[in-house]
This record gives structure tokens, C-alpha cells and sequence, in this order.
């Protein structure tokens, strides 16, 4: 009996309690006060947020998930449902693989439309709630600079300003990939070295990771050091560059503004959460930009087709009636043309092959005369 408790103890202690789970399903504008508890990482608290129906409207809609903690002991897990929350715990509950994976972040935006849980394992109280924006501003800004580059593209190809910008931008991303490859060039070239390198990717992944989630007290510690290295690679790549000359070919400044026109319509997707819209306006941008006159055309078709409605013929008896009164409207404009200051009358009359006829019509006589209406109703008949 003894051996078997020492056996159980033993067990418990390899083991740990068992995980303890809580969901928590959280609404738009809601907040969730959690208290410490005793469990600590065996205790794990899944808060979800059930997605709603897209709209056209809810373009520029977002969430944004708060986590309020004092310290930073605590741990996060998401996924798509409470399970595969559970089994990302399951998972991840390693040392190398907590360290890779784990986003602790206090501010997860969310997307409205897709159903998303995240759990949160802590020994500290803490407070978490889900705040709606129905409009935010920067993902419209995000969307019209997306928009203005696939606009803009070719001009922007073959402006010498942008070229040189942009080589001072991939040199300094070049200057990074330099140092790792001198770096790699340092190292003895062993296997136990090789290994131990394999071996620890995942710790230098979470370095880097580190490293981008706190870039803004890296950039206050080592600012004069980043000035630096950004002024000597952006200053060498420049000097390379105006060495060499912008590209002339126009196929080049062509492939540039297509490289340029992906950029724009990447940051149009990931400018909403609605993806379908923005698949829509890149399409339609596109579309637009390379074949504006035959869109213009089918546009001005489809509304005629379908918005317009067919013109109604007129009846013999309308067409009668129209032409007497446009007509009658039309000899009363021409007689106070004739009569007004304007009309140059003595010019007039020289030109005319019946001048007497047409002082009579000016005066008010008929334009015409019986024996001419008689002749007219007469051709009328037969």
C-alpha cells in the first residue's frame, strides 16, 4: 500500500491538478471583472465573441479585445472555438513552444464577422472587455492610400524621387540581411554548432518577436545607434543609386508599377474586415484603371437597360397635333425676330426672291396662301 501511495504522489506531482476551463461568451461594449484564483496555470479562462452578419455599411467595423493587468504574468491562447482554444493549451504548454508561440499582447483587434475566442491563463485579477468601433478612421485612410498607389503607380514608377526612396529603403533592409550572413560566416562550421542553432530557433524567434512587440523602448534606449545604422546604409544605397541611374527601359518602369499596384491592392485587403468588399473594390479598381472607356460604355449601357425606360411613339393624330403647334410657336418667334431692332431688314430683303411677301408675313399677313393649302389638302387626298 505504501509503494502505491508514494506511486500516486509521485504522479500528482508530475502530473499537476488538472486544467480547469471557464468560457465566457463576451458582447460588444461588455466587460468581465476576473479575480485571481489558486489554480494559476492549470486555470484556464476562454472568452469569446460570436460573429454577426456583414453588411456594406459595416465596411470599416472593428473590435478590439482589452486585457487590464498590473504585471505581465500571464499567458494567451486563440482560436476560432473554445476547443481548439483548449487544444492550442494542450499544445503549447512547453517551454520552446510557449516561447514561440505565445502573443501576449493586452490589445487583439477582432473581426466582426468571424467568431474568435481567446484564452487568457493568469494568477493576477484582471479585467477584460470588448470594445466596438463602427467607423475607424484608419483603416479608411488605410484603404484610400491603398487606392492612390494603384492609381498611381505608373507615375510613381518613373519618378526619380520615388526610385531613390525606395533603394534607400531596401538598402537599409539589405544592411540587416549583410550582418546575418557575416555573422553566419563567423560561426565555426560544426554540426554541434549547427544543432545547437536548429535547436534554438524558436528562441530566437521569440527574441525578434520580443524585440517588434517593445520597439518603442528600443527606440528610446538605442535611438542614436538606429539613426546611425539608418543613415549610413540609407546614404550608401542612395549614393549607389544615383551612381547607377534611375531605370529608363520603359518595361522596367512597367514592372515596377505592377510590383507597386500589388502593394496597393494588398493594403486594400487587409484594410477592412470585410474581405469580400475589399476583394470587390480591388477588382473594380482594377478594372477601372486598365479599361476605363469600355467600363464607362457597359455602365452607360446597363442603365439604359436597366433604369431607362423605352421611349413611347406618337400617334398619328399627336404627330398632327405637335406639328401645328410647333408650327404656329415657331412663325411667331420668326415674325418678332423680323420685327425686332436686330434683323438687319434691308439686307434681308435683297437676298429674298419675294421681298413684298415677306413684308406682308411681317406685318402679320398668313405665310400662306389659300390657292397653296388648297394645293396641299389636294396631294393630302390622293
Amino acid at each position: 500500500i505504501s509503494m502505491l501511495t508514494v506511486m500516486l504522489l509521485t504522479w500528482q506531482l508530475v502530473v499537476g491538478i488538472e486544467m480547469q476551463t471557464d468560457v465566457v461568451y463576451l458582447t460588444e461594449g461588455n466587460n468581465k471583472d476576473i479575480t485571481g484564483n489558486s489554480y494559476g496555470n492549470n486555470m484556464l479562462r476562454i472568452f469569446c465573441y460570436v460573429s454577426k452578419a456583414s453588411t456594406l455599411l459595416s465596411l470599416f467595423e472593428t473590435n478590439e479585445f482589452r486585457l487590464l493587468i498590473e504585471s505581465e504574468d500571464f499567458q494567451q491562447y486563440d482560436g476560432y472555438s473554445p476547443d481548439q482554444v483548449r487544444r492550442h493549451y494542450g499544445e503549447k504548454r512547453s517551454l520552446l513552444s510557449l516561447m514561440f508561440y505565445l502573443r501576449n499582447r493586452k490589445v487583439i483587434q477582432l473581426s466582426p464577422f468571424e467568431t474568435r475566442c481567446i484564452g487568457i491563463v493568469s494568477r493576477q485579477p484582471y479585467n477584460v472587455s470588448l470594445q466596438h468601433m463602427a467607423f475607424d478612421r484608419w483603416r479608411l485612410l488605410q484603404l484610400s492610400l491603398g487606392l492612390l498607389i494603384i492609381w498611381n503607380a505608373a507615375q510613381l514608377a518613373r519618378k526619380s524621387a520615388f526610385y531613390y526612396l525606395l533603394c534607400m529603403l531596401l538598402g537599409i533592409c539589405a544592411g540587416i540581411v549583410l550582418l546575418s550572413w557575416y555573422i553566419k560566416r563567423l560561426l565555426p562550421k560544426h554540426s554541434l554548432v549547427i544543432g545547437a542553432l536548429l535547436g534554438s530557433w524558436s528562441l530566437g524567434l521569440y527574441i525578434l518577436r520580443q524585440l517588434a512587440n517593445n520597439y518603442s523602448i528600443i527606440l528610446q534606449s538605442y535611438r542614436n545607434y538606429l539613426l546611425g545604422y539608418v543613415l549610413l546604409t540609407g546614404s550608401i544605397s542612395l549614393l549607389l543609386c544615383y551612381r547607377f541611374g534611375t531605370p529608363k527601359h520603359p518595361r522596367t518602369q512597367q514592372i515596377i508599377g505592377w510590383l507597386l499596384q500589388a502593394l496597393g491592392c494588398l493594403i486594400v485587403y487587409l484594410s477592412s474586415w470585410h474581405t469580400h468588399a475589399c476583394i470587390i473594390i480591388m477588382v473594380l479598381s482594377i478594372l477601372a484603371y486598365y479599361f476605363t472607356d469600355s467600363l464607362l460604355w457597359w455602365s452607360k449601357l446597363f442603365y439604359r437597360c436597366k433604369f431607362t425606360r423605352p421611349r413611347r411613339l406618337l400617334t398619328k393624330r399627336e404627330c398632327f397635333e405637335q406639328m401645328v403647334t410647333e408650327t404656329s410657336q415657331a412663325l411667331v418667334k420668326l415674325r418678332e425676330h423680323v420685327n425686332s431692332p436686330d434683323c438687319k431688314g434691308w439686307h434681308l430683303m435683297t437676298t429674298l426672291r419675294n421681298p413684298s411677301r415677306f413684308a406682308g408675313f411681317a406685318t402679320g399677313d398668313p405665310h400662306l396662301y389659300d390657292e397653296e393649302i388648297e394645293d396641299y389638302s389636294r396631294a393630302i387626298d390622293q
